[in-house]
């Protein structure tokens, strides 16, 4: 038989992937935990893409990634305390009446990310609170 081979080049990795990419965002859905699981990659797809310069190119994808963005954000204030902190099931939840720390930074982390993607607009207010509970946590030798 005869020999064959194939040679692909590309300036950018994800190039090939990005008619699937709209297949990587996946609506969030369930606890404060399972809701981020689909909400903090999907802000970092829509980050990738905005920074690409990709994003306006593909409309389908831009609208989807937003009402991810939107959806993700809103649930998650779902699982917010009056305190700042976040939770799996919220504060009326007999397991999750401190808030959890974790949880609480990632939520931050996600959401400031998510604001600058200026798809969806981030209560700066709230994230500061929380970031107030945060600190508040950490013990004096810097552990928390």
């Amino acid at each position: 038989g005869s020999g064959r081979a194939w040679l692909s080049i590309v300036g950018d990795l994800l190039g090939p992937s990005l008619e699937g990419l709209g297949g990587l965002l996946k609506l969030p859905y369930g606890c404060g935990e399972q809701n981020m699981v689909n909400f903090a990659p999907g802000v970092s797809i829509a980050r990738y893409l905005i920074e690409t310069g990709q994003l306006e190119s593909l409309p389908e994808v831009k609208e989807k990634a937003i009402n991810v963005l939107q959806t993700g954000y809103q649930r998650e204030n779902r699982y917010r305390h009056s305190n700042g902190a976040y939770s799996a099931f919220g504060e009326n939840s007999w397991s999750d009446r401190g808030g959890c720390l974790w949880l609480t930074s990632f939520v931050v982390t996600t959401f400031c990310k998510a604001k600058t993607t200026g798809l969806i607009d981030v209560d700066e207010a709230k994230v500061c609170q929380s970031v107030d509970w945060i600190a508040g946590r950490q013990e004096a030798g810097g552990n928390y």
